[in-house]
């Protein structure tokens, strides 16, 4: 079988490992908790199940958190969790306080927290909870200390301990009933300097005590942000089309023509690295190409993050990190087996 082959190659996923942990889910997200710790959360691919089912409840769908620690022996990097109760899933990485965790969240607010010899589990509250939460949870980003969430109706929050979270959005308004508004992603330079993204054109900012609304120059649909390390704002819409600027000033850098807009944009090493599920991009001195990598990273694409000095990318077709310039193939699907 080609999968037994392919493991000569790629020795970072042992067969038997990639069965325990991956054969017959689909990667959703990933989150790069340390250099040695890279986190992946999973969902049942039942779209390769051999009788028809009902796509509309993803509660009733398996879902896993995977994290891959580097620095064990081999035999005992890799682990998987089951969780249960979660409607889509999400990860992130929560720095302080108490101390350093992964967070896993699913649309609907429920958490699994994880880390530093401890696991819980936890909710997002409500708005009028005194919490961030107005409608799906749509990203976890760090920002500074802390990890920040973002969602429907222009909900905002961060996380400020075990089950502790506090809200923004009561200091943001909700959009005129028919309007799309957001936000999908958030991103900030630092914890009094964030920008969150969303809806049609909706574009806010916070400089530490009060949210405000850019002026953006478009009313396309927003689907991520990065505040990158050369100090502009990156905002990712409709088909790929990236705008850059900061405050009220935009200019759009790229007219996309994608079948499906970026899901993640983020900095590393000199470059925004943007991605979606059917390839992987780069953006340097204000021009967007193609990444140069192989076929064996570009099936990775789907999910982006970046701490440490890594860039970890994971999507349905496999994952791949880069460290020092270099990519790292964990694995990929079309070359592993697909059965037990």
């Amino acid at each position: 079988m080609t999968g037994i082959s392919v493991m000569t190659g790629y020795p970072l996923i042992s067969l038997e490992e990639y069965r325990k942990c991956f054969l017959g889910y689909n990667i959703l997200g990933c989150a790069v908790r340390s250099r040695d710790v890279l986190c992946f959360v999973a969902q049942e691919d039942y779209t390769q199940w051999p009788e028809e089912v009902d796509d509309g409840d993803e509660m009733e769908l398996k879902k896993r958190f995977i994290p891959y620690i580097r620095t064990k022996p081999k035999g005992q990097q890799w682990s998987a969790a089951a969780l249960t109760g979660f409607d889509g899933i999400l990860v992130g990485y929560s720095p302080v306080p108490p101390k350093p965790q992964v967070i896993v969240s699913g649309v609907r607010g429920g958490v699994y927290a994880t880390g530093s010899g401890e696991s819980s589990l936890e909710s997002i509250p409500l708005a009028d909870e005194n919490g961030p939460k107005r409608g799906a949870v749509l990203k976890l980003k760090t920002i500074g200390e802390h990890l920040y969430v973002c969602g429907n109706g222009r909900s905002v929050g961060r996380r400020m301990g075990r089950d502790r979270w506090i809200g923004f959005s009561h200091m943001i308004p909700e959009a005129a009933r028919g309007v799309r508004e957001g936000f999908d992603d958030i991103d900030g330079f630092a914890e009094d300097d964030v920008y969150a993204v969303g809806g049609e054109g909706d574009v806010w900012r916070f400089d530490g005590t009060r949210w405000r609304p850019c002026r953006f120059p478009s009313d396309l649909l927003l689907g991520c942000v990065c505040c990158a390390g050369d100090g502009h704002v990156y905002v990712g819409a409709s088909m790929g089309t990236v705008f850059r600027g900061r405050g009220d000033d935009w200019t759009v850098i790229h007219e996309g023509n994608l079948s499906i807009p970026f899901k993640d944009m983020v900095w590393h090493e000199g470059e925004v690295w943007c991605t979606n599920d059917h390839g992987l991009w780069t953006i340097r001195d204000g021009a967007l190409q193609e990444a140069a990598v192989g076929s064996d990273v570009k099936i990775c694409s789907g999910n982006l993050s970046s701490r440490d000095g890594v860039l970890l990318l994971a999507g349905h077709g496999g994952a791949a990190f880069r460290q020092d310039g270099a990519w790292s193939v964990i694995f990929h699907t079309l070359l592993m087996p697909d059965d037990d």
